[in-house]
């Protein structure tokens, strides 16, 4: 689910298709699709274009996790966890989170973009093998 603060009714959901969740390069990543008319949602989009609210955070169960001591910090990886919610958050765990606002015509341009790109740089690694393989 996705929410506000961990709390509340849920803005999406994955078993409704509103709500995608996937893992990147960064971490966990998530997508929703967001009712306009829904007055949580109305209640949150201006602090997100102004910025007030930009960050997320996850709560989670780590059901496999290692510790190395060996730091003055100890450092915890957690290998597998059970997800319960996703949260836009005023006060986040990680300050290396973040959130923003992105219609999904402007989500799809970027798409393009990127695969317009992948094309280009592919065709060039293409023409380069060419010449050099003669």
């Amino acid at each position: 689910m996705f929410l506000i603060n961990h709390e509340g009714l849920p803005l999406a959901r994955t078993r409704s298709k509103t709500l995608k969740l996937s893992e990147d390069d960064k971490g966990l990543r998530m997508e929703t699709m967001l009712d306009a008319e829904d007055p949580d949602v109305k209640s949150i989009i201006g602090k997100m274009r102004r910025g007030d609210l930009d960050k997320m955070s996850f709560a989670f169960r780590a059901e496999v996790q290692e510790w190395d001591d060996t730091q003055d910090l100890p450092l915890r990886t957690i290998k597998k966890a059970s997800l319960f919610d996703v949260s836009i958050v005023t006060t986040p765990a990680y300050e290396g989170t973040e959130i923003g606002l992105r219609s999904l015509d402007q989500a799809r341009k970027a798409q393009n973009f990127h695969a317009a790109q992948k094309r280009i740089r592919m065709k060039m690694n293409l023409a380069l093998r060419e010449r050099e393989n003669g």
